[in-house]
């Protein structure tokens, strides 16, 4: 069954929509990336040169509601300029800073999510 899903799906050149996800994790107080965040980062930015994702979303958290903290605007600007200069057209590109209540915001302000979204989804 899953043959004949794929043998389907490749038949006509489309693929379901899904995304992909990448944990960009930095190094505490600063606006640079942990060694596991570069490695995240590039995976990311390779596989959206490679696979050409119709959507990127950077979404990190900040502490308290409507809080915009430098900090989390110079990660995002971070991750943001590596697909930039790799030659991903910056439309695709959107930044979310989301806040979180305090015991959230602890367990994820040193990370950002970044999601590569692929294919059209369905209109409901």
């Amino acid at each position: 069954m899953a043959l004949l899903l794929a043998g389907a799906l490749a038949g006509c050149g489309t693929t379901p929509p899904h995304s992909e996800y990448f944990v960009v994790t930095f190094l505490p107080g600063t606006p640079a990336p942990a060694q596991e965040g570069v490695e995240a980062l590039a995976h990311a930015v390779d596989e959206a040169r490679r696979a050409h994702p119709s959507d990127i979303a950077i979404v990190g958290a900040a502490p308290g509601e409507g809080a915009q903290p430098a900090l989390a605007d110079a990660r995002a600007k971070t991750i943001e300029a590596a697909f930039t200069k790799a030659g991903i057209d910056s439309k695709i590109i959107h930044v979310a800073i989301n806040p979180a209540v305090e015991q959230d915001y602890a367990a994820r302000q040193d990370s950002f999510i970044v999601r590569l979204a692929f294919g059209k989804a369905p209109t409901p």
